[in-house]
């Protein structure tokens, strides 16, 4: 069974859906931002790396993180909006889905 540190680029992929539709991570023509947030997730395990800055519209503190028990996103606390705390939560509720989903939990 697969641990929360074991992200595969088709997850790694949907992760990086929802930093980019919900949290306004940055996606530019060549694809080099999402290419380089695949190739650090997928590599998580091994590094040891438990965290990506992404920004968007969480700003420079924007950061998608993993856990042994939880994906989520979160920013500089200074730095938080209501707006900000919306797309945290908008985005952190997908990901947990997505974490159940490859976990082989049931959706909650």
């Amino acid at each position: 069974m697969p641990s929360a540190w074991d992200i595969s680029p088709e997850m790694g992929m949907r992760i990086w859906r929802v930093l980019v539709d919900v949290c306004g991570a940055y996606e530019d023509e060549d694809g080099r931002e999402e290419a380089g947030f695949l190739m650090a997730t997928t590599a998580i395990k091994r590094t040891g790396a438990r965290e990506w800055r992404f920004c968007g519209k969480l700003g420079f503190g924007g950061k998608f993180w993993v856990n042994n028990s939880r994906w989520y996103v979160n920013c500089y606390r200074e730095n938080e909006t209501a707006e900000k705390v919306n797309i945290m939560e908008r985005a952190n509720n997908l990901l947990a889905l997505l974490l159940r989903e490859h976990l082989g939990q049931d959706p909650v």
